[in-house]
């Protein structure tokens, strides 16, 4: 495991470890009779693995002068992975989760319905801090299952119906039984102890701008003052690729510090802040296993900003990179 010398911490082989990681894990619960403690040899040796790799990943950041919440959204969520699993009963009910869904994936019928060639291929299956709530990925010779870890305390019900929306994907009674656990509290309790190593106190204060000012403008302009203030904070540096991104989750809007300048027009910031809680408001769409944030109705109601061809324009001739200057994240 190596850092790369570029802006931000860059650390090569994380999500190596991650993989290799999980291949062990299905070749651990494969061949458990019980489920799984944490005085068990095996588990015992991944928690030190894996406590041994937080700290390394940790030890690089600093090398680098930064922070784990500053890595590629890859890394990072890899990062917040394994500082979660790197605790006994996370890292015990992660694998008796596995040990189930394996167990259930065996007896599901919906196999029969993928193309013959994959009807018999292994089945790897996996839990892992996404961005959306299953995928599955097939070769020739394996099928891939991904599902998102906030579904490793979901009861057998939520885990079969997870199963099957992966792998058949045609009833609607599944997949709505999987996005309402999806934004049940079990779910979004889940998520918000994967995301508390890397989260902050609020820090709205920027050099130029208060977040907080913006946001009670915007609300009040926009929103007849009805939303709730959500945790507002500038990125610990200019984040060239998104400018604004929002966390359902954690109730989160975090601004590129790029935008914390005495250049940068008000009707910019506001429409920036616009964008952001047009999400908190608006919510997102469940479609395929992933949620889907930009809708055509989201689109329609963003236009609704006053000077919404204005700040588009102004965004469009700052140095971010990426097909969109937004994010919302899950």
């Amino acid at each position: 495991m190596t850092a790369q010398d570029e802006t931000g911490p860059r650390i090569l082989g994380v999500m190596t470890f991650c993989n290799k990681t999980q291949l062990s894990f299905a070749q651990l619960v494969a061949g458990l009779e019980r489920p799984p403690t944490a005085d068990h040899p095996r588990v015992a040796e991944h928690l030190s693995s894996i406590r041994e790799t937080v700290v390394k990943i940790e030890a690089l950041c600093r090398e680098q002068e930064g922070l784990p919440g500053q890595l590629p959204t890859p890394s990072r969520r890899a990062y917040q992975w394994l500082k979660f699993l790197s605790e006994p009963e996370p890292l015990v009910q992660h694998l008796t989760a596995l040990g189930a869904a394996v167990a259930g994936a065996r007896a599901l019928p919906a196999r029969k319905s993928l193309p013959a060639a994959l009807q018999k291929a292994p089945l790897h299956l996996e839990f892992f801090y996404t961005s959306f709530l299953y995928r599955v990925t097939s070769q020739s010779d394996l099928i891939q299952v991904t599902l998102h870890e906030g579904f490793v305390g979901a009861p057998p019900a939520v885990l079969t119906a997870l199963l099957l929306s992966a792998l058949d994907g045609r009833s609607a009674a599944d997949r709505e039984k999987v996005r309402a656990y999806s934004v049940s509290a079990p779910f979004v309790g889940l998520v918000q102890a994967l995301e508390t190593p890397i989260s902050d106190v609020d820090e709205p204060l920027g050099r130029w701008v208060n977040l907080v000012d913006v946001f009670t403008r915007v609300n009040a302009r926009y929103f007849a003052g009805s939303l709730t203030p959500p945790h507002l904070r500038w990125s610990r540096s200019p984040n060239y690729r998104t400018l604004g991104h929002y966390n359902y989750l954690t109730d989160t809007i975090v601004v590129s510090a790029l935008l914390d300048g005495s250049d940068i027009p008000v009707y910019v910031l506001d429409f920036v802040m616009y964008h952001e809680l047009l999400h908190k408001a608006l919510g997102v769409t469940a479609m395929n296993g992933r949620r889907r944030a930009h809708t055509a109705a989201f689109r329609r109601a963003e236009r609704g900003f006053a000077e919404y061809e204005k700040a588009k324009a102004f965004l469009q001739t700052l140095p971010h990179k990426g097909r969109d200057l937004f994010d919302a994240r899950v």
